[in-house]
């Protein structure tokens, strides 16, 4: 109650970073502390009961001698500034930007090393301000903000962890977008790649299904058949001839099912045509994150580990999300 409208977990927080960002000591310092503390409350002072101090504001008050020290480049510091552009989700665009910057300046190593991650919960936690609002809606804006600054390149994603840009990720970032472009463009590289995941899916889906036929329960095999022409006559086999919405119609499915009469062994699939921009954009994504993995050569640096470790959780996120289309295709499989 003392510290109110200071959380005392914001408090923490500041006391960490003035340590992480000043080695000399002097920022640490109570007169220091105290003009920080000032600043801030006189910002809420006028608010409704509930209001509290959130943990960027010391971003803005830290930020002219963050730039003398060049622990913030300008440029930098100019990007984070013109991601708020006046409406409310540019404002906490800059914010969570302002705010992850301020968590890498935490220390890592040693005893006083912090746990604080740049994750989705924790952003909400220290720039939540009407505690009578609570923050539930804000948890609901943060993740989709989030990963449009990733998709745009200004945040990089490692490990569920958000970071900002480096020069060296930047490169990476761009040598992503020509890839994705590119990609996306080639329609039969999507359908390639659409293909593939469609067949790894009913694959995995068969896997230990036995198939056993009439009275005396013969065991069958069954023959999966791709493409747009019939299968051949399969023996002994149970022919399953799998098309899908983007090469054929469902009513021509059903004319040939329905033609092919209750005497065929023939297990007609068809696969319809749902999310197909979502599933392009993921399919996009995972290839070209792929692509740049395989084409830069590993490097030590810190810079570039990270930036590999954040391409490497993009390509990992991308094929999270096409198992994730294309389960829900599967699932509406006729």
């Amino acid at each position: 109650v003392p510290d109110y409208p200071l959380l005392p977990t914001r408090s923490r927080f500041w006391e960490r970073l003035l340590r992480g960002v000043d080695i000399s000591g002097t920022a640490a310092q109570l007169r220091t502390q105290l003009r920080v503390v000032w600043e801030a409350t006189r910002g809420v002072a006028d608010k409704p009961l509930g209001n509290v101090v959130a943990a960027d504001v010391i971003y803005e008050q830290q930020k002219p001698s963050m730039l003398q020290r060049a622990l913030l480049l300008p440029d930098l510091s100019s990007t984070i500034a013109a991601l708020d552009d006046g409406t409310p989700d540019g404002q906490l665009r800059s914010r969570l930007c302002a705010t992850i910057f301020l968590i890498q300046q935490l220390p890592t190593e040693g005893i006083t090393a912090s746990a604080v991650k740049a994750d989705p919960d924790t952003l909400a936690d220290l720039l939540v301000e009407d505690l009578t609002a609570g923050s539930a809606g804000l948890r609901h804006r943060i993740p989709a903000l989030l990963d449009a600054l990733v998709h745009d390149g200004k945040l990089m994603l490692v490990g569920g962890e958000y970071r900002l840009q480096t020069r060296e990720s930047a490169e990476w970032q761009q040598a992503w977008n020509t890839a994705y472009q590119h990609i996306r463009n080639d329609d039969a590289r999507l359908a390639s790649d659409r293909s593939t995941s469609f067949k790894s899916a009913i694959a995995e889906a068969l896997k230990g299904i036995k198939l056993q036929q009439g009275n005396s329960k013969t065991p069958r095999r069954y023959a999966l058949h791709w493409g747009l022409d019939a299968p051949p006559p399969a023996g002994e086999e149970i022919p399953i001839w799998v098309r899908d919405a983007w090469n054929v119609s469902e009513k021509v499915v059903r004319n040939e099912a329905q033609a092919a009469g209750m005497e065929s062994p023939v297990v007609f699939v068809f696969l319809p045509r749902e999310q197909a921009d979502a599933l392009a954009d993921a399919l996009g994504t995972q290839a070209a994150a792929d692509e740049v993995l395989a084409s830069r050569a590993a490097q030590t640096t810190p810079e570039s580990v990270a930036a590999r470790q954040s391409m490497q959780t993009r390509s990992e996120t991308a094929r999270g999300t096409v198992n994730a289309l294309v389960a829900e295709i599967m699932s509406s499989a006729l």
